[in-house]
Protein backbone atom coordinates (compact mmCIF):
# COMPACT_ATOMS: atom_id res chain seq x y z
CA UNK A 1 0.00 0.00 0.00
CA UNK A 2 2.93 2.11 0.56
CA UNK A 3 4.62 1.54 -2.56
CA UNK A 4 1.30 2.18 -4.59
CA UNK A 5 0.30 5.49 -2.82
CA UNK A 6 3.66 6.95 -2.65
CA UNK A 7 4.37 6.03 -6.33
CA UNK A 8 1.00 7.60 -6.98
CA UNK A 9 1.57 10.76 -5.90
CA UNK A 10 5.18 10.66 -7.39
CA UNK A 11 3.61 9.77 -10.58
CA UNK A 12 0.58 12.76 -10.50
CA UNK A 13 3.19 15.43 -9.63
CA UNK A 14 5.87 14.05 -12.73
CA UNK A 15 2.98 14.21 -14.85
CA UNK A 16 2.57 17.83 -13.97
CA UNK A 17 6.32 18.58 -15.19
CA UNK A 18 5.50 16.69 -18.45
CA UNK A 19 2.70 19.51 -19.07
CA UNK A 20 5.09 22.49 -17.60
CA UNK A 21 8.28 21.56 -20.02
CA UNK A 22 6.49 21.95 -23.78
CA UNK A 23 4.80 24.76 -22.31
CA UNK A 24 7.77 25.96 -20.84
CA UNK A 25 9.88 26.33 -23.59
CA UNK A 26 6.51 27.25 -26.38
CA UNK A 27 6.86 30.18 -24.11
CA UNK A 28 10.11 31.13 -24.44
CA UNK A 29 10.65 29.98 -28.04
CA UNK A 30 6.92 30.16 -29.70
CA UNK A 31 8.95 27.04 -32.12
CA UNK A 32 7.20 23.93 -32.02
CA UNK A 33 10.27 22.24 -33.39
CA UNK A 34 12.03 23.05 -30.24
CA UNK A 35 8.92 21.41 -28.17
CA UNK A 36 9.52 18.60 -30.25
CA UNK A 37 13.26 18.30 -29.96
CA UNK A 38 12.47 18.37 -26.54
CA UNK A 39 11.63 15.12 -26.78
CA UNK A 40 13.77 14.03 -29.43
CA UNK A 41 16.84 14.78 -27.24
CA UNK A 42 15.16 12.27 -24.36
CA UNK A 43 15.21 9.21 -26.93
CA UNK A 44 18.99 8.79 -26.87
CA UNK A 45 19.62 8.96 -22.49
CA UNK A 46 16.66 6.99 -22.46
CA UNK A 47 17.66 4.16 -25.16
CA UNK A 48 20.90 3.88 -23.26
CA UNK A 49 19.86 3.86 -19.71
CA UNK A 50 17.53 1.11 -20.53
CA UNK A 51 19.67 -1.27 -21.85
CA UNK A 52 22.04 -0.61 -18.74
CA UNK A 53 19.23 -0.90 -16.21
CA UNK A 54 18.53 -4.46 -16.37
CA UNK A 55 22.35 -5.64 -15.57
CA UNK A 56 22.34 -3.15 -12.91
CA UNK A 57 19.08 -4.21 -11.57
CA UNK A 58 20.48 -7.67 -11.34
CA UNK A 59 23.43 -6.66 -9.19
CA UNK A 60 22.66 -4.13 -6.79
CA UNK A 61 19.80 -3.63 -4.04
CA UNK A 62 16.35 -2.51 -5.61
CA UNK A 63 16.08 -0.57 -2.47
CA UNK A 64 18.75 1.27 -3.21
CA UNK A 65 18.80 1.98 -6.57
CA UNK A 66 15.06 3.30 -6.19
CA UNK A 67 16.05 5.64 -3.22
CA UNK A 68 18.93 6.88 -5.51
CA UNK A 69 16.75 7.76 -8.42
CA UNK A 70 14.12 9.43 -6.55
CA UNK A 71 16.50 11.80 -5.25
CA UNK A 72 18.12 12.42 -8.77
CA UNK A 73 14.42 12.78 -10.33
CA UNK A 74 13.53 15.29 -7.51
CA UNK A 75 16.96 17.21 -7.92
CA UNK A 76 16.31 17.68 -11.85
CA UNK A 77 12.83 18.86 -11.13
CA UNK A 78 14.53 21.74 -8.62
CA UNK A 79 16.65 23.10 -11.59
CA UNK A 80 13.46 23.55 -13.19
CA UNK A 81 11.82 25.04 -10.60
CA UNK A 82 15.11 27.56 -10.05
CA UNK A 83 15.27 27.65 -13.72
CA UNK A 84 11.17 29.15 -13.83
CA UNK A 85 11.97 31.18 -10.53
CA UNK A 86 14.50 32.87 -13.01
CA UNK A 87 12.10 33.60 -15.53
CA UNK A 88 14.23 33.36 -18.36
CA UNK A 89 16.63 29.81 -18.46
CA UNK A 90 18.16 29.20 -21.48
CA UNK A 91 16.38 26.52 -23.63
CA UNK A 92 19.56 24.67 -23.68
CA UNK A 93 20.00 23.96 -20.62
CA UNK A 94 15.90 22.43 -20.32
CA UNK A 95 17.45 20.18 -22.70
CA UNK A 96 20.02 18.64 -20.71
CA UNK A 97 17.83 18.80 -17.04
CA UNK A 98 14.86 16.83 -19.28
CA UNK A 99 17.59 14.52 -21.06
CA UNK A 100 19.23 13.76 -17.76
CA UNK A 101 15.37 12.78 -16.31
CA UNK A 102 14.79 10.66 -19.03
CA UNK A 103 17.95 8.91 -18.52
CA UNK A 104 16.80 7.94 -14.39
CA UNK A 105 13.95 6.96 -15.46
CA UNK A 106 14.78 4.90 -17.28
CA UNK A 107 16.20 3.30 -14.45
CA UNK A 108 13.72 3.91 -11.91
CA UNK A 109 10.54 2.72 -13.81
CA UNK A 110 12.16 -1.29 -14.32
CA UNK A 111 13.60 -1.18 -10.98
CA UNK A 112 9.88 -0.53 -8.93
CA UNK A 113 8.25 -3.24 -11.45
CA UNK A 114 11.27 -5.58 -10.60
CA UNK A 115 10.49 -5.83 -6.85
CA UNK A 116 6.46 -6.21 -6.62
CA UNK A 117 6.91 -10.26 -7.03
CA UNK A 118 9.63 -9.48 -3.75
CA UNK A 119 7.04 -7.95 -1.40
CA UNK A 120 3.81 -9.66 -2.15
CA UNK A 121 3.11 -13.19 -2.46
CA UNK A 122 2.54 -15.06 -5.85
CA UNK A 123 -1.20 -15.39 -5.42
CA UNK A 124 -1.12 -11.88 -5.39
CA UNK A 125 0.89 -11.11 -8.32
CA UNK A 126 -1.25 -10.50 -11.23
CA UNK A 127 -3.30 -7.98 -8.55
CA UNK A 128 -0.69 -6.07 -7.61
CA UNK A 129 0.36 -5.71 -11.89
CA UNK A 130 -2.87 -4.63 -12.34
CA UNK A 131 -2.80 -2.02 -10.01
CA UNK A 132 0.33 -1.07 -11.05
CA UNK A 133 -0.98 -0.40 -14.67
CA UNK A 134 -4.00 1.37 -13.65
CA UNK A 135 -1.73 3.72 -10.71
CA UNK A 136 -0.07 5.02 -14.30
CA UNK A 137 -3.13 5.25 -16.20
CA UNK A 138 -4.48 7.37 -13.29
CA UNK A 139 -0.92 9.65 -12.92
CA UNK A 140 -1.80 10.00 -17.10
CA UNK A 141 -4.91 11.57 -16.46
CA UNK A 142 -5.11 13.24 -13.19
CA UNK A 143 -1.30 14.60 -13.49
CA UNK A 144 -1.99 17.22 -16.61
CA UNK A 145 -5.16 17.64 -15.58
CA UNK A 146 -3.81 19.02 -12.37
CA UNK A 147 -0.70 20.52 -13.92
CA UNK A 148 -2.53 22.82 -16.38
CA UNK A 149 -4.55 24.32 -13.97
CA UNK A 150 -1.86 25.13 -11.35
CA UNK A 151 0.38 26.44 -14.11
CA UNK A 152 -2.38 28.75 -15.47
CA UNK A 153 -3.45 29.80 -11.63
CA UNK A 154 -0.27 30.20 -10.27
CA UNK A 155 2.74 29.95 -12.49
CA UNK A 156 5.58 27.64 -13.77
CA UNK A 157 7.85 27.58 -10.28
CA UNK A 158 4.76 26.61 -8.57
CA UNK A 159 4.24 23.74 -10.96
CA UNK A 160 8.16 22.57 -10.81
CA UNK A 161 7.92 22.53 -7.22
CA UNK A 162 4.70 20.32 -6.84
CA UNK A 163 6.48 17.68 -8.64
CA UNK A 164 9.83 18.19 -6.14
CA UNK A 165 7.53 17.85 -3.12
CA UNK A 166 5.39 14.64 -4.44
CA UNK A 167 8.84 12.86 -5.00
CA UNK A 168 8.88 13.02 -0.63
CA UNK A 169 5.76 10.43 -0.91
CA UNK A 170 7.84 7.60 -2.57
CA UNK A 171 11.00 8.35 -1.35
CA UNK A 172 9.46 7.75 2.35
CA UNK A 173 7.44 4.54 0.79
CA UNK A 174 11.15 3.13 -0.64
CA UNK A 175 12.81 4.01 2.65
CA UNK A 176 10.30 1.59 4.44
CA UNK A 177 11.08 -1.15 2.34
CA UNK A 178 13.32 -3.73 3.07
CA UNK A 179 16.35 -4.52 1.69
CA UNK A 180 16.06 -5.75 -1.80
CA UNK A 181 19.29 -7.71 -2.74
CA UNK A 182 18.90 -9.83 -5.84
CA UNK A 183 18.45 -13.52 -5.15
CA UNK A 184 20.80 -14.92 -7.50
CA UNK A 185 24.28 -14.18 -7.15
CA UNK A 186 25.43 -15.14 -10.25
CA UNK A 187 25.22 -12.86 -12.91
CA UNK A 188 26.89 -12.44 -16.83
CA UNK A 189 28.98 -9.31 -17.04
CA UNK A 190 27.37 -6.48 -18.17
CA UNK A 191 27.83 -6.55 -21.76
CA UNK A 192 27.11 -10.08 -22.19
CA UNK A 193 23.74 -9.44 -20.46
CA UNK A 194 22.70 -6.78 -22.87
CA UNK A 195 23.98 -8.47 -25.73
CA UNK A 196 21.98 -12.03 -24.87
CA UNK A 197 18.89 -9.57 -24.17
CA UNK A 198 18.69 -8.10 -27.18
CA UNK A 199 19.44 -11.44 -28.83
CA UNK A 200 16.50 -13.07 -27.09
CA UNK A 201 14.23 -10.79 -28.19
CA UNK A 202 15.43 -11.15 -31.96
CA UNK A 203 13.79 -14.66 -31.53
CA UNK A 204 10.21 -13.78 -30.45
CA UNK A 205 8.40 -12.00 -33.22
CA UNK A 206 5.67 -11.30 -30.41
CA UNK A 207 7.88 -8.96 -28.73
CA UNK A 208 9.30 -7.14 -31.57
CA UNK A 209 5.62 -6.86 -33.12
CA UNK A 210 5.11 -5.15 -29.61
CA UNK A 211 7.79 -3.21 -29.85
CA UNK A 212 7.44 -1.48 -33.43
CA UNK A 213 3.53 -1.34 -32.44
CA UNK A 214 4.16 1.08 -29.28
CA UNK A 215 7.45 2.77 -31.15
CA UNK A 216 4.63 3.51 -34.31
CA UNK A 217 2.12 5.03 -31.70
CA UNK A 218 4.14 7.28 -29.51
CA UNK A 219 6.23 8.80 -32.05
CA UNK A 220 3.38 9.20 -34.94
CA UNK A 221 0.31 9.04 -32.76
CA UNK A 222 0.78 11.46 -30.05
CA UNK A 223 1.74 14.99 -31.80
CA UNK A 224 2.21 16.45 -28.50
CA UNK A 225 5.02 18.65 -29.83
CA UNK A 226 1.76 20.26 -31.55
CA UNK A 227 -0.12 20.68 -28.26
CA UNK A 228 1.34 23.90 -26.80
CA UNK A 229 0.65 25.44 -30.33
CA UNK A 230 -2.86 24.32 -30.54
CA UNK A 231 -3.96 25.03 -26.72
CA UNK A 232 -2.81 28.89 -27.02
CA UNK A 233 -2.76 29.62 -30.55
CA UNK A 234 -5.24 27.77 -32.04
CA UNK A 235 -8.23 27.14 -29.76
CA UNK A 236 -6.83 30.24 -26.63
CA UNK A 237 -7.24 27.85 -24.17
CA UNK A 238 -3.62 28.17 -22.17
CA UNK A 239 -1.94 26.21 -19.62
CA UNK A 240 -5.70 24.68 -18.76
CA UNK A 241 -6.24 23.85 -21.79
CA UNK A 242 -2.63 22.38 -22.52
CA UNK A 243 -3.69 20.03 -19.58
CA UNK A 244 -6.56 18.57 -20.91
CA UNK A 245 -5.06 17.87 -23.95
CA UNK A 246 -2.12 15.64 -22.25
CA UNK A 247 -5.04 14.45 -19.99
CA UNK A 248 -7.30 13.00 -22.77
CA UNK A 249 -4.75 11.10 -24.54
CA UNK A 250 -4.33 8.74 -21.08
CA UNK A 251 -8.32 9.11 -21.31
CA UNK A 252 -8.85 7.86 -24.28
CA UNK A 253 -6.53 4.83 -23.50
CA UNK A 254 -8.80 3.48 -20.44
CA UNK A 255 -11.85 4.20 -23.07
CA UNK A 256 -9.70 1.89 -25.23
CA UNK A 257 -9.21 -0.39 -22.49
CA UNK A 258 -12.81 -0.99 -21.00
Amino acid sequence: RRVFFGQLVSLVGRQITTVAVPYQIFLLTHSPLLVGAAGAVQAVPLIAASLGAGPLIDRFDRRRILMLTQFALALCSTLLALGAVWGDPPVAGIFVVVALAAGIAAVDSPTRTAIIPNIIDRAQLPGALSLNFAMFQTSLIAGPAVGGLVIARVGLPLAYTIDVVTFAAAFYAVVRLSSQRPRDAQHEPPLRAIRSGLAFARTKPVILGGFAMDLCAMVFGMPRALFPVLATDVYHTGAQGLGFMYAATGTGAEIGRA
